[in-house]
């Protein structure tokens, strides 16, 4: 007698096995999740929250100098200043970071923090730098590496709680985003070009800065690396918060995965 609903191997078609997909596929698969998680972690920064509205922002190649008219400065586009009493309530603590280091000249203090805006998820990250009473020098300028990600700087400028537009002894006068060596840094200068030569308002001996910030559309922070100088001195690497991770370094991560899962699979139909 025919026994029908069964296969030459003796079972329902029902009951036969789901076999997981061929290594290539598989891997397929998990790359186009793993570009879709990347494309919607980094997607655009458009309507997220800044500091300050509307917001400085630091494409790459762009310089920033205090709004202050009284300084005499050059350029087009000037960063803002935080100067309400308080500070805002959306935008969370994370992290702090104090770091100290010194050569012949310099004693460096680097204070670094980070902030999560608690509804939108992004980062504030702030800075300050104290030139300490063991210095013998100035500080005029620095950067800050570890920025070279593909996120997107919304808003830069200085907190001056209480205060207002005008200039203050420890205000940053620059702050722009540059290419070195292929990767973005943060930089910064409390001097700038005033058209017949520099402005000068250096960071003296005892002295902090007013604390400075970017807004950035990161999700999350690590440990970067600092430079302060003077015209013939420079103190690095000083460790501070920075964006993190890189958006290409999410993809590699995923990829990474999509490559394991179809070596899985492959390992899988060969046993």
């Amino acid at each position: 007698m025919e026994k029908v609903g069964k296969n030459v191997l003796g079972r329902s078609p029902s009951a036969r096995k789901v076999q997981p997909p061929s290594g290539k596929i598989g891997a397929f698969v998990s790359l186009i999740v793993a570009i879709g998680l990347v494309l919607v972690i980094t997607g655009p920064a458009q309507g997220l929250s800044v500091l300050v509205s509307p917001g400085a922002d630091l494409p790459a190649g762009r310089t920033r100098i205090h709004p202050d008219t009284s300084l005499g400065l050059s350029g087009d586009y000037t960063f803002n200043v935080y100067t309400n009493n308080t500070w805002p309530d959306e935008w969370v603590w994370q992290k702090s970071l104090t770091a100290t280091k010194s050569n012949a000249d310099l004693k460096v203090t680097f204070y670094s923090e980070v902030y999560k805006h608690k509804t939108e998820g992004h980062t504030l990250f702030r800075y300050q730098i104290e030139n300490t009473t063991e210095s013998t020098t100035v500080i005029r300028n620095g950067n800050i590496a570890g920025f070279n990600s593909g996120w997107e700087f919304i808003d830069s400028g200085i907190i001056d709680l209480g205060g207002d537009q005008e200039w203050d002894q420890g205000d940053i006068l620059h702050i722009g985003k540059s290419i070195a060596l292929g990767k973005a840094q943060l930089d910064f200068a409390f001097r700038a070009w005033g058209g017949g030569g520099f402005v000068d308002r250096p960071l003296y001996p005892g002295e902090k800065s007013q604390w400075f910030y970017v807004v950035t559309d990161a999700p999350s922070w690590s440990i970067g690396q600092a430079t302060v100088q003077n015209t013939n001195s420079s103190v690095s690497p000083i460790p501070v918060l920075v964006p993190i991770p890189e958006p290409l370094t999410i993809l590699t991560v995923f990829a990474s995965i999509a490559g394991l899962t179809g070596y899985v699979y492959r390992k899988r139909r060969s046993n």
